[in-house]
Parts: C-alpha cells; structure tokens; sequence
C-alpha cells in the first residue's frame, strides 16, 4: 500500500505542484515568491506524510490521521485552482473595460495573463480578437477567433465577427461562410444576417443582400444599419434610409447614404444638404465629402467641388477622389494639376485606365 502512494498520491501531488510553479514563474517577482513559498509548504506536506506513512520495513501506518492530511492537501491544491480562476476572470473584466475605453494595446495585455492561466476559455480568445480587430490587426484577430471556435464550435459571435474580419481583408465568400454559421447556431442573430448582407452586396449579389436585410429587421425593427439597404437608386431606398433616420437620426452613414440616392435621383439640393448633415455629426465622414463633392460638381460648382475633395483625401486617399478632383481641375482648365491628378489616381491602383488614358490624351 505504501509502494501505491508514493507511485500514485505523491507523483500526482508533485505534477500538479510543478505545474502551479510553472505559472507562477510567469507573474511579478514579489507575488511570485509568495506563491512558490506556498506550493514549497504543500510540497513539504507531502513529504512528512510520506516519511510518517512509510516505515523503515516499507509497511504502511494504516492510521485515520493520514487520510485526512491527503484530504487537506488535495483541498489546498483546489484552492489554489480557484484563486487562478478568480484571478483570470478579474483580468478579463479589466480587458474589457479598457477596450471600451479604447485602450486596445492594455486590453490585449490582460487577455495574454488570462489566457496564460486558462487557455481553454473561449471567451477570453474571443475578447482578444475584438481588440486586435479594433487596431486593424485582422489577420491576427482571425487567428484568436479561430482559437475560441476551435475551443466553443458552437460560438456564435466568434464566427460573426470573424466573418467581419475577413469581409475587411476583402475575403467575402469566406466571410459569407463564417456568418451561415453563426446563423446556423443562433438564427435570430440580427447582426449576422446583416453583415451578411454586406457581404453580399459587396460581391454585387443585390438581391440577396437585400433579404438578407429584410431577415435582419424581421428579427429587429431597430436596426438601423439594416434599414439602409445599401440599393441607391430608387425611392424605396430613401424610405429605408428615412426609416434608420427615425431610428437612429445620430448615424452619419445614413444621411451619408441618403444623400447617394438622392443624387442617383438627380436631387442634388436635398442630396448637399444630407451629406450636410453627415457632416455636422461627423467632420471626419470622409465618404460624405467626397460625395459632396460630386453632387457639387454636377451643379458645376467646380471650386466648392475641390475642396469637398480636399476634406475627403485628408481622411483617406482612394483613387477615385483622386480622378474626381482631377475632373473639377480639368473643368477649372487647372490642365496641368489635372493630369498630375490623374497619374496619381493611376498609381494608387485605379481600375479606370480607359478613361484616364482618355482625359489625358486632353491635357
């Protein structure tokens, strides 16, 4: 009986201890030292039962006494387990706080010791690819969303919002895929029916972006993102984006998006003065200045035209801003600044060569 012990209890107590030291050794030395000082007592607890129990002539001390000392120990072993936990769960909490403040590098940091103490919670895995998704890090937030799928299948939002990490990296049907899962799981998921839709829409299959839509605001009226239904060009889309108006009169992108459909309808004024109000929400609406800018250019106010533009590329330079501007300057007979425009839009990638190669043939 006492071979059994010292083959069994006592390895089974020393793999659990070295484990414990093992991460202990990762904290900050002065609560290190403390714990390690610990598990040396426990550790030291084994031994003196051990040396109790077996006697010089190997038979073992069949006293009540020592069934409660293994019981003791195995309690203290558990406790030290639920102090891990206790310890993981305040990290993730202070993660998640610090993401919502926009501290995203500090976030990550304490989902890192979490996952250092539990590797096997998804949640945690899932928080930390939010907070690389919020630095752009897409790649690497796919990589954590695939950690918690691979733990928790049945994860739903880790499959939506992976899903909106590879819609970013322009991996749409992938994308697609991640949110037939999640809305696989969980068929009332507004979101995921929607980002679905943008996804779809994006690989120009307009009808079923828009059912895709309707599932979205079947599910919840209130969803405004839903209710802009991404199709410009028809009084139906103007209802809808009067509809998230109503919902949600704070969201830029709506006014944004109005005023494109309003423009598809050769409504310039009423298009101007929705970019306008975009604006007002959100000076930095790059999408809303560049649009503005085109409706301006219609009306042959080429200069305001310009500096719409100007607002646009000092958010975010595209190449289609890029030719816009080139067309006011043009217009303007600004031929010279035009075509360094134009080559400009050529560099950053334009697909419209054909008719660059046209406007420069003019200048």
């Amino acid at each position: 009986m006492a071979q059994y012990l010292q083959n069994k209890d006592y390895l089974t107590f020393k793999s659990q201890i070295h484990i414990l030291k093992q991460f202990y050794s990762k904290e900050n030395e002065n609560y290190k030292q403390k714990q390690i000082l610990q598990l040396n007592n426990i550790n030291n607890t084994i031994k003196n039962i051990l040396s109790d129990l077996t006697q010089e002539d190997g038979s073992f001390n069949s006293g009540h006494q020592n069934d409660i000392k293994i019981v003791e120990i195995n309690q203290k072993i558990e406790s030290h387990k639920q102090l891990n936990t206790k310890e993981a769960e305040i990290l993730v909490t202070e993660g998640f706080a610090l993401n919502n403040l926009n501290k995203y590098q500090e976030a990550i940091e304490c989902y890192d010791k979490a996952i250092t103490i539990n590797p096997k919670d998804d949640a945690v895995w899932y928080y930390k690819g939010n907070s690389l998704y919020n630095v752009n890090k897409y790649q690497e937030a796919i990589e954590c969303y695939d950690k918690a799928i691979t733990i928790n299948p049945k994860n739903d939002s880790a499959w939506s919002n992976k899903g909106i990490a590879l819609k970013n990296l322009n991996k749409y049907q992938g994308a697609i895929e991640c949110y037939d899962k999640a809305i696989t799981i969980n068929p009332k998921d507004d979101a995921a029916w929607y980002y679905k839709g943008n996804a779809l829409n994006s690989l120009n299959k307009y009808q079923e972006a828009i059912e895709c839509y309707d599932k979205a605001i079947t599910i919840n009226p209130k969803n405004d993102a839903a209710w802009q239904c991404f199709i410009y060009s028809s009084e139906e889309a103007i209802e809808c984006y009067d509809k998230s108006i109503t919902i949600n009169p704070k969201y830029d992108s709506v006014w944004t998006n109005k005023g494109i459909a309003l423009n598809y309808l050769n409504k310039y004024q009423e298009a101007i003065e929705c970019y306008d109000k975009a604006i007002t929400i959100n000076p930095k609406d790059d999408s809303a200045w560049s649009n503005k800018g085109l409706t301006l250019h219609k009306l042959k106010k080429y200069k305001n035209a310009i500096i719409c533009y100007d607002q646009a590329l000092s958010v975010r330079i595209t190449p289609l801003r890029l030719l816009r501007k080139a067309d006011s300057l043009f217009e303007l007979g600004n031929k010279q600044e035009a075509k360094q425009y134009c080559l400009d839009a050529l560099q950053y990638g334009s697909n419209q060569k054909d008719y660059i190669q046209k406007q420069l043939q003019q200048l």
